[in-house]
């Protein structure tokens, strides 16, 4: 396998910055892609260590703080400084170096630091300009913003679990901890926001994250199809629903695991034809009813017989190969197909050998490397990615404490009169689907003019996907799906293969700041606008590319969409019940997320264009970014040689830890027991039953030792709750629980309700519609909604003569073209 040893530390996308982390085990991820993408951030400890560095697992599973892999994974190239800020003498260390730094990351439990005078309102008498992010598991106010959070709860409140899982027990929760990276991923781009707005006002402001908003917007479509035609969808493990009671598999069993694949009509079941020529060729076939041009039809057409006819046939052709040889045949035959990767498959991946993507890392103490996840993003400015290991407790004392930092010239360049962190800013967006929508959205959210591309030669994905109006199909803006990605958006049609196209793209690429494009490689510059065009018309241009496995390598042109990522990136295989097949993630999970990961590292390049004058092609590889979020995961592998398995809702460190009926049917309360004073204040909730009573559970170890027991008898009791009610009497008592939302229950949810995450617009088509607002409020520039989603091809004359400045005879001629279509 090809690889990389790090020796230096090059200089980075936001070199001249300084960020102090005083996260403990929530959002550490924020601080670790902001050091990725080159800022100085130093931990600040407490004098006996973060609480990650207590988090399992541990290098040779010795729970020496210096071994943890949570912390190994998403600490890797900060520093560490301990400080008691509980004392007066280290309150006022922190407040000299918070004066002297720009970002502060955080996520205690909401008013603890203003109580020991160190919160935003102290803080920025000291250092105006600072950029302080608070990420907590509910938000900083509201009548949940005390609740406990850990993975468990925050997962179900945010609303994943109730669509994940199979539908004959309980809801799900992936194993590898989710809940703390999707809140750090989300201070991130928080964080980034608010400094763009720095560094055109020069002020400073507080940032507050959500977890659980964090989570409730990576549900997919899912809200969108409750809030327009108020109906829930339920879980279906490794199925998708056709109607009625059909339904296809999308996790199959192959000689050795799982693969994901879908059947899939319209535009595109070539893919589908694809697949069944293969498996011709090897003398196995449907039934002569499912011999179909997939192209022409949708699995939704197909009876009863035909389907189980389908899900046999497949069944058998997979049956016969392995994970690699059905990935292979898949990438020649142009399918839409991928493992369901483990930590090993991850590590031998081709693709990423390919791309030099892992990083070895030394650990002097441990007398070895290991070997690490590298960089989320590639740039051709400059290197990015993890440049040395976790710090040890307190290594860089002296360093800090004991020094004045060297003065940096100052980036800030006041705008008189700017209200919002884009204004100004030009994007030419020409992405589809999720991933980049989303990611171009968190632009326009905040004040950046995105202008999008599309074409009705061939239209956008997401807007022939449901939901639509009244459930029915028909015309290409009745989708709430796409609808969710694209507000304050303006749309333009455009035919790339007329003769005045080329024209038109380049007078909108002189226009741009920034291009932005997530297509497989390639397809950009069949049409003359890859990025060494781009910068040939716009020499400053900064492009953002995000496909699958990125640009290079022998699989980089492999399409696919999310929930295949979530298959080949490993959350697949560590989401379900070790007794069945593991089931996905609800949705494209990994491509809301990995929107945080891109927007984040494009604000970056923004900043570096401010400081250099020069642009840069970013390039994400999904995959590569994705990997991220199960770091620690990776690392067990790589350190331990241990794959870490599916184990439903069980937790190693915790009992009862599970998800629990109530009252009413398919209705749900996730409880997190992670110590001994939790498990007596619950059997105290439970009125101290007799059985609760008995000396063997007042341990973790005796709790562990019965807890498929303990899991019949808590559900025993939980059964005569509502869910709400029996969260709320519980998080009162000191015990973390939370409702399993449905996203019925999200639109009814107290703290999301005050937090207005759900925003509702009218649209031409759409009518009343609901969207996700942004997981974070930033105080002095929130994001603002001013326009629905644009309807295919809406502002064509708009772009045309407000943006460009173009004639009404150049616009005459361009419309008599046929450009604009």
């Amino acid at each position: 396998m090809s690889e990389t040893t790090l020796e230096s530390e090059p200089s980075g996308l936001l070199t001249p910055y300084r960020v102090l982390d005083l996260c403990g085990d929530l959002g550490l991820l924020a601080g670790k892609i902001l050091s990725d993408l080159g800022a100085e951030v130093i931990a600040i400890e407490p004098p006996g260590g973060c609480p990650a560095r207590r988090l399992g697992p541990f290098y040779q599973d010795d729970p020496d703080p210096e071994r943890s892999l949570v912390w190994w994974a998403f600490s890797a190239g900060k520093r560490s400084v301990t400080l008691d800020i509980t004392s007066e003498s280290g309150a006022a260390q922190l407040k000299a170096l918070a004066a002297d730094s720009n970002f502060l990351l955080e996520s205690f439990a909401p008013g603890h630091l203003s109580s020991l005078g160190l919160g935003y309102e102290n803080l920025r008498t000291l250092n105006p300009s600072l950029v302080m992010v608070s990420m907590t598991p509910f938000g900083q106010t509201g009548p949940y913003s005390q609740f406990q959070g850990p993975d468990l709860v925050g997962m179900a409140m945010g609303g994943l679990t109730f669509l994940t899982g199979d539908a004959d027990r309980p809801p799900l929760r992936v194993s590898q901890p989710q809940f703390s990276a999707l809140t750090g991923t989300s201070g991130a781009i928080g964080a980034m926001v608010a400094h763009y707005h720095r560094l055109k006002t020069g002020a400073g402001q507080h940032v507050d994250v959500s977890g659980q908003q964090a989570v409730a917007r990576v549900l997919s479509e899912a809200p969108a199809t409750w809030g327009l035609n108020q109906v829930n969808i339920v879980r279906r493990g490794s199925f998708r629903g056709m109607g009625g009671d059909r339904q296809l598999r999308t996790t199959w069993a192959c000689k050795d695991g799982y693969v994901s694949f879908f059947v899939a009509g319209g535009v595109i079941g070539n893919r589908a034809n694809a697949l069944f020529r293969w498996m011709a060729e090897e003398g196995i076939e449907p039934i002569p009813e499912a011999r179909l041009d997939w192209t022409t039809v949708t699995p939704n057409d197909l009876s009863e017989e035909v389907h189980k006819s389908l899900n046999d046939t497949i069944s058998a052709f997979f049956l016969t190969h392995t994970k690699r040889e059905l990935y292979e045949g898949a990438v020649k035959w142009g399918i839409l197909m991928f493992p369901v990767s483990n930590s090993n498959d991850v590590f031998t991946d081709p693709q990423l050998a390919a791309r030099n993507y892992f990083v070895d890392i030394e650990h002097q103490r441990e007398g070895k490397s290991f070997r690490y996840p590298g960089a989320f993003i590639k740039s051709t400015a400059v290197d990015i990615g993890p440049t040395r290991r976790a710090p040890y407790l307190g290594e860089h004392n002296e360093e800090i404490l004991g020094r004045k930092r060297p003065k940096h010239n100052s980036n800030i360049r006041p705008e008189k009169g700017r209200t919002r962190p884009f204004e100004g800013l030009k994007v030419l967006d020409f992405c589809w689907v999720a991933i980049g929508p989303l990611t171009t959205r968190y632009l326009a959210d905040h004040g950046a003019t995105v202008v999008r591309v599309e074409s009705h030669r061939r239209v956008e994905v997401l807007r022939t996907a449901s939901p639509f109006v009244d459930g029915m199909a028909g015309g290409v803006d009745r989708s709430a799906y796409f609808a969710n990605y694209n507000s304050n958006k303006l749309g333009v049609s455009i035919d790339f293969s007329t003769p005045l196209a080329r024209n038109l793209m380049h007078r909108l690429v002189r226009w741009a700041d920034v291009v932005t494009e997530n297509f497989t490689p390639g397809t950009l510059e069949r049409y003359g606008f890859g990025y060494e065009n781009l910068k040939k018309i716009n020499p400053d241009i900064v492009m953002l590319s995000a496909s699958m496995l990125g640009r290079g390598g022998p699989f980089d042109h492999q399409a696919g969409f999310g929930p295949m990522l979530g298959s080949l990136a490993g959350f697949v295989h560590h989401c379900g019940w070790p007794d069945r097949t593991p089931v996905p993630p609800y949705g494209a999970y990994t491509d809301f997320f990995l929107a945080r990961f891109a927007a984040s590292s494009l604000i970056a390049a923004l900043d570096y264009r401010e400081r250099t004058g020069h642009g840069q092609h970013l390039d994400l590889s999904q995959l590569e970014a994705a990997l991220h979020v199960l770091a620690p995961a990776l690392l067990d592998y790589s350190a331990n040689g241990r794959e870490q398995e599916r184990n439903g809702n069980r937790s190693p460190v915790a009992a009862p830890h599970g998800v629990y009926p109530c009252k009413a049917p398919d209705t749900w309360c996730a409880i997190a027991v992670e110590t001994d004073e939790q498990w007596l204040a619950l059997v105290k909730a439970m009125e101290s039953p007799a059985w609760a009573l008995a000396p063997n559970l007042d341990n973790l170890e005796g709790r562990k030792n019965r807890e498929e027991e303990l899991d019949s008898l808590v559900s025993g009791w939980t059964r005569n709750f509502e869910p709400v009610p029996l969260m709320e009497m519980l998080q009162g008592v000191g015990v973390p629980a939370g409702a399993v939302n449905s996203c019925e229950n999200l639109f009814s949810d107290k703290q999301l309700a005050h937090r207005g995450h759900y925003i509702w617009m009218d649209h031409p088509d759409l009518g009343t519609y609901a969207f996700d607002g942004t997981e974070f409020i930033a105080s002095a520039t929130p994001a603002l909604y001013k326009s629905p989603s644009p309807q295919l091809g809406q502002h064509n004359d708009y772009v045309l003569r407000e943006v460009l400045g173009m004639t009404d005879e150049e616009i005459g001629e361009i419309a008599a073209s046929g450009v604009l279509n």
